[in-house]
Order: C-alpha cells, then sequence, then structure tokens
C-alpha cells in the first residue's frame, strides 16, 4: 500500500556505501477520487460526466496494456476483453493515459481516459487471440515442456520403460502398449503420446527410440514457435518503453499473456527490453491469463492425431497432476516474473483480473522521484546505489 506524506528527511540515498545529499525531491501523489469511481462502476462510463482539463501540475497516471495476443488463445481472449474493458470503463481515471497494444503489431492506441474512453474500449473489442488451443494441436505439448525437453533433458535415454501386453487397469483395451517407470518431462510426453496413439506399438515391439526422437522433433518446432513469440514480446515491451521515455515520472506496462516462460536461449532480446524499460523508468506488471480459465492441470494433456488416426482426449497420469499445476502455476510464467522483477512491477495469475490491474494501478498512484548529484564525473562502471526510509 502506498505510503503518503514523506519528505526530503525521511530519505536516505547512499552510492558504494557513502550518504549523498538530495538536491531533487518531488513527491507524486495522483488522487482518483473515490467518489467519481464508485459512480461509474454503478451507473456505467455513458451516464458520467468527465472534464479532460487537466492542470498541468496534477497529471494523470500512465498505463500501457500490451496483450501478447499470439500467446492467448480464443476462449481465453473472450473474458479477457470484458474484463479489460470493466475496469477501463469503471475504474480508470479521467485523466489516466492508456496505450493499448498487441504483440502481433495489429493493434496500437493511445489516447487520455476523459476524452477517449469509447475509442479505448472499440480498440479492445478488436483484440483477437491467436494462439491455437491445445485441444487442435497435433502434438500436445507446451512451452516448458518443450524446452525442457531440448534444454535440460537432451540425450534422455528412452531405457526406462516396460512393454505392457493384453488388458489391465491402464491398458484396457487389450493392445500393446508401454508404460514408462521414469517421471522426467520427456518421458511424461511420451507416455502420452503412446497413450495417444501418436506412438504406434505392435506385439512385443513399442519402438521407444523412435517415439523420443518424435517428441524432440516437434520440441524442436513448439520452441521454435515460442522463441519467435518471446522476440515479440520482448520487442514490444522495448517499443512502448521507448516511446514513454520522455514522459515523467513512473510509467507502468501491464503484460497479458496465458504463460512466458524463463529461457536463456532468447537472453538477448529479454535484456534489451529490461535496459529500454530501466531507462524509460517503465514498470512491468504481468497478468496470467490462463487464470481466468483456471489452472488446467489437463490443457497440456490432451490432444490427438491428425489424418488417418482420430483425434481423441489423451489421460493424464495421475503422478503427473503436481507437476502440470507447478508448471501453469510457477514455471510458465518464470519469463515474466523475471520482467517484473527487474523493473520493479509484479505479477497476477488468478481468475481476478481486477485486482491485478488495481495493484499497478495503486502503484502508480503514489511515489516519490529522488535526485542526487554523483561525487565524481561518469566512469562507465557499475555503482551500488541505496535508497532507506525511516
Amino acid at each position: 500500500q502506498p505510503v503518503r506524506g514523506l519528505t526530503r528527511e525521511d530519505f536516505t540515498v547512499r552510492e558504494d556505501g557513502r550518504e549523498q545529499g538530495i538536491v531533487g525531491f518531488e513527491a507524486r501523489d495522483v488522487d482518483v477520487p473515490a467518489a467519481a469511481t464508485a459512480e461509474a462502476s454503478r451507473f456505467g462510463a455513458s451516464e458520467v460526466t468527465t472534464d479532460n482539463s487537466v492542470p498541468a501540475a496534477s497529471p494523470g497516471r500512465v498505463f500501457a496494456l500490451l496483450i501478447d495476443d499470439l500467446g492467448i488463445s480464443p476462449p481465453v481472449e473472450t473474458q479477457l476483453r470484458p474484463a479489460l474493458a470493466d475496469w477501463i470503463r469503471n475504474r480508470a481515471d479521467a485523466r489516466d493515459e492508456i496505450t493499448i497494444m498487441t504483440t502481433s503489431g495489429d493493434l496500437w492506441w493511445l489516447d487520455v481516459v476523459g476524452r477517449g474512453r469509447d475509442d479505448l474500449l472499440t480498440v479492445l473489442e478488436r483484440v483477437r487471440g491467436k494462439r491455437l488451443e491445445d485441444s487442435q494441436r497435433s502434438e500436445a505439448m507446451s512451452d516448458w515442456e518443450a524446452y525442457r525437453i531440448l534444454f535440460v533433458e537432451d540425450g534422455m535415454s528412452p531405457e526406462r520403460a516396460e512393454t505392457v501386453d493384453g488388458p489391465n487397469a491402464e491398458n484396457p483395451r487389450g493392445a500393446a502398449g508401454v508404460r514408462l517407470i521414469g517421471s522426467s518431462v520427456t518421458e511424461r510426453v511420451v507416455q502420452r503420446w503412446f497413450d495417444a496413439g501418436l506412438c504406434h506399438c505392435v506385439p512385443y515391439d513399442c519402438n521407444l527410440p523412435r517415439c523420443f526422437s518424435l517428441v524432440r522433433q516437434t520440441a524442436n518446432s513448439v520452441h521454435e514457435r515460442w522463441r519467435r513469440r518471446a522476440e515479440s514480446v520482448y520487442g514490444a515491451v522495448g517499443r512502448l518503453s521507448r516511446s514513454l521515455e520522455g514522459v515523467k515520472g513512473r510509467k507502468s506496462i501491464l503484460l497479458v499473456s496465458e504463460e512466458f516462460i524463463q529461457d536463456p536461449s532468447v537472453d538477448r532480446p529479454f535484456r534489451d527490453a529490461i535496459d529500454a524499460s530501466q531507462k524509460a523508468n517503465t514498470a512491468i506488471y504481468f497478468l496470467g491469463a490462463r487464470g481466468l480459465t483456471g489452472l488446467s492441470v489437463y490443457s497440456v494433456a490432451r490432444g490427438g492425431a491428425e489424418g488417418s488416426l482420430t483425434r481423441q482426449s489423451v489421460p493424464t497420469r495421475q503422478g503427473d497432476f503436481g507437476m502440470l499445476s507447478a508448471e501453469q502455476g510457477v514455471l510458465a510464467t518464470g519469463g515474466a516474473e523475471s520482467l517484473a522483477d527487474a523493473t520493479g512491477g509484479a505479477i497476477t495469475i488468478s481468475n481476478d483480473l481486477a485486482a491485478g490491474l488495481e495493484r499497478m494501478a495503486v502503484d502508480s498512484t503514489t511515489y516519490y522521484l529522488l535526485g542526487y548529484q554523483p561525487e565524481s564525473p561518469p566512469d562507465g562502471k557499475w555503482h551500488d546505489l541505496e535508497v532507506d526510509v525511516d
């Protein structure tokens, strides 16, 4: 929660352990009228009169909604748009400046809420999720699984398995099958492919090496698709930050996507995005849109083959539920968490979209700008900077 009323004397600034004199101090406190917000919520934006004649000394907040339409599926998008629209309609202040941008580049719109609320809502209505649903993908593999298979478990041996013959609890149809003993991600996906008929068994021969090879080939395709999307997201963060660099004070970018993993193979675009964000003083927040549909532990364990085979549901092994939940709750958003940590934002993964938006809005309402004059001229080296508050 923001702490108001602090003065210059409440802060201490140190560079390399040496206390510095604070020569510039500004307390920013954007007062968002609670009454107007409640009225908008009750009657709707169309019945609330707003005034965009804002005094220069009292600017509003600066927000950017970066919607990763390449990483959002149509079912999630249909729930996301109304939630974002409701916040703009009922919670945004008339003085707020809002940018709406998609990572595909299809949309980019900037306006002040007081004069352009209807236009912002119209642009938001045009957002479309472009990510194929898992049930429409023949490989049934998540971004995180593909990364893990390629970069963590590369060369995994298929020896830890046993062939299953005849009907039993795990193979009720009685056909020849395979049961992998290990619990690695690679083995889990291979097992899923056998269960779905994506890998074939004949009596006494399930050709495990071939199925492992097919899984790795698909992991390459999935990871390449993810890599292109990650570069689009990082590039968009950089462009947004640079466009806001001339705006004084704190700016907030809300990245909305279903998942965004931590992947060292796109480290350079990741660092470029952070560099642009820090130079422009933009704080990046992440909203896990998959939370709108709940943490679906079966979402990466379903799919089917196309062509001569009939698409079918793929059962999830009981031992996989814990790992799948961890992936969607933590691992699948590791990259977004790193962005938030490096820029002073926060991350929200839940079906309460308003909570994540309000966290960003509150952080932008009250903050302090401190300035000091370094003792020595710039030397191109890193220096430790500490700010203490009473």
